[in-house]
């Protein structure tokens, strides 16, 4: 996820371009959705993996409100640390994946409760209790998925793995990865889904394409990548489920679109982004899930919202959006000396920005940015506000630098004030020669 960027702020830009920015339906804000899967009734659960989160929120598809599941005040039991992949079992429990403590935790979708069913019961790293479950130890699980006779499959990311969980004792047995299975390795696997027949899909951000899991074997086979299947080319297919016409549905993070891919054939179409449909664009799609009317839920880390397509049209409509306060560039690394502007996305009720606090490094830098941040109201609520050669402003060295900022928003017709806005990022500036 941490790259060096030659081209900052482009995905805020485009988002500014005519681009609403409404924020859609009431309760608990979330920070960081990563996850996504909808319950029998059509209601929705994501997971928020933002350190000031770490929940599962269920959210009304009809009227985007939103209601805490489960998190550190909701529910008793062992707390996540960095959830990041849900399923739904056939008693509607859910099973997390949760990166950070290497392990996978059952949640009661009506208490929250949660009970730590396989893995490392600690977060230190190398687990230093027993694990629970047998098998090999989970290093970064991050998806999960069931097949239709009730088989269970985690993907981790570091080992380069798929494993087969028993929910019930916890083990754990290599599906494929290395020395189990043939075909090409994966490199960085991301998602996983059933195809419903014992075989499996899963989505590889390191091959940038998609590989067939054959049943039984654990067999690899590329499903479509660069080389196979025409159409355009992963640039970080994330999330992916199955389309009721059996095609899959891949969210690429990189082309900012949703993908439909033949299952036969690898080709590889656009449902949904900035050229196909209608709407407000896409900016980070990290995870697809499909409703039963063949409408697809999208999650956006960046923006954060829930998204509904029609994927027949392209059509996108934001579903559930609570008021948020984006800082671009984002967290990640970057080149001492690289030039690139700090835009402030607030999105929510009213369009003036007000009370804005700015500390880097926990230093008040608000002297020095309050001069050159420009603001721009944002049709639908909210506004940006844009600092041009932020770095040279900022003095900012090779090391980690951490900007927090806090602000709220106010609303000059109804004389009203949003809730208050807080965020941060951590820029690791790189020396190179």
């Amino acid at each position: 996820m941490h790259l060096i960027l030659t081209i900052i702020s482009a995905v805020v830009l485009l988002f500014m371009g005519g681009q609403r920015a409404w924020t859609q339906g009431s309760g608990p804000d979330f920070r960081l959705p990563v996850d996504m899967a909808i319950e029998s009734t059509g209601t929705l659960l994501v997971v928020d993996q933002h350190s000031q989160r770490r929940s599962i929120i269920r959210i009304d598809p009809l009227t985007g409100s939103r209601t805490t599941v489960s998190d550190d005040v909701t529910g008793d039991g062992p707390f996540f640390d960095q959830p990041i992949g849900i399923v739904i079992e056939n008693d509607q429990s859910l099973l997390i994946t949760d990166e950070s403590i290497d392990a996978v935790i059952r949640v009661n979708p009506i208490t929250g409760s949660r009970v730590l069913i396989s893995g490392c019961p600690e977060v230190d790293d190398p687990c230093p209790v027993p694990l629970v479950g047998a098998g090999p130890a989970f290093d970064n699980p991050v998806d999960i998925a069931i097949g239709p006779a009730g088989a269970i499959l985690v993907v981790d990311q570091t080992l380069a793995t798929v494993m087969r969980l028993d929910a019930t004792t916890g083990e754990r047995i290599v599906f494929s990865g290395p020395g189990v299975g043939t075909g090409p390795a994966m490199l960085s696997p991301r998602d996983v889904v059933s195809d419903g027949a014992g075989g499996w899909f899963v989505t590889d951000v390191g091959l940038n394409a998609v590989l067939r899991l054959e049943p039984g074997t654990g067999n690899r086979t590329i499903l479509s990548d660069a080389v196979t299947g025409v159409g355009p080319a992963f640039g970080r297919p994330e999330g992916i489920d199955v389309a009721p016409d059996g095609a899959l549905l891949v969210a690429d993070a990189t082309l900012s679109a949703l993908l439909r891919v033949d299952t036969t054939t690898g080709d590889r179409t656009v449902v949904s982004d900035a050229t196909m449909g209608m709407g407000p664009n896409f900016l980070f799609p990290a995870s697809v899930a499909v409703a039963a009317d063949g409408s697809a839920f999208v999650v956006d880390q960046s923006q954060p919202a829930i998204f509904q397509v029609n994927t027949t049209t392209g059509d996108r409509t934001v579903t559930s959006r609570p008021s948020s306060l984006t800082i671009s560039p984002p967290s990640g690394r970057y080149v001492n000396g690289q030039t690139f502007d700090l835009t402030l996305l607030a999105t929510g009720s009213g369009n003036t920005a007000i009370d804005i606090t700015a500390t880097l490094d926990d230093n008040d830098v608000m002297p020095i940015l309050a001069p050159c941040l420009s603001p721009t109201p944002l049709t639908g609520g909210g506004v940006a506000l844009r600092c041009s050669n932020a770095t040279g402003l900022l003095g900012l060295t090779p090391g980690r630098h951490v900007l927090r900022v806090s602000l709220t928003l106010f609303d000059n017709v109804t004389m009203v004030t949003s809730p208050r806005l807080t965020n941060e990022v951590v820029w690791e500036i790189l020396l190179v020669p």
